[in-house]
């Protein structure tokens, strides 16, 4: 004969169940700042996805970056001890008024997921035509153990995998 739990507790085994399962694979928000956004960046056609580890990484994604601005600008320093830099870059747009921004990071186990925003000016607004390429560079707090960056978009799908194992 089987026996009934009082509703109160049936309740609570329920509760305690979906707490665990989902606390278990959260995400935890990660700290970060955008410090950099452009127009102009590099010289790709689609969308550029980096992260810096390092200072020789950062001078030669930054160099990238700026290599059509003479004199270029100062680099910006960074405690490789605590940050890490990442960049998006959207590629070519035929006019001015797009861009690209990281509006949130989480950090789930040893992976960075960066989430990317692109907005793109409206149809029927008067805008300079000009080749653009839009950027976003921010500066992360770095994680105890990093393995992955995913730059994700707004509906979680990952555009681009860097696994920053070492070989």
């Amino acid at each position: 004969m089987a026996t009934k739990l009082p509703k109160l507790q049936l309740l609570a085994i329920l509760m305690l169940t979906l707490i665990l399962a989902t606390g278990c694979s959260a995400a935890n928000p990660q700290a970060f700042s955008v410090f950099e956004r452009g127009s102009a960046a590099m010289e790709t056609e689609s969308f550029t996805f980096a992260a810096a580890l390092d200072q020789s990484s950062w001078q030669s994604l930054y160099e990238k970056i700026h290599a059509h601005r003479l004199p270029p600008p100062q680099l910006p320093e960074v405690d490789w001890q605590k940050n890490l830099i990442v960049m998006v870059a959207s590629g070519w747009k035929p006019s001015a008024g797009y861009g690209v921004d990281i509006p949130r990071m989480e950090l789930k186990s040893e992976t960075l997921r960066v989430f990317v925003r692109t907005s793109e000016p409206p149809a029927d607004s008067i805008r300079a035509t000009v080749m653009t390429q839009p950027y976003a560079l921010a500066l992360v707090e770095r994680p105890a153990a990093l393995k992955v960056v995913e730059f994700v978009d707004g509906e979680g799908q990952v555009l681009q995998r860097l696994d920053l194992s070492p070989l």
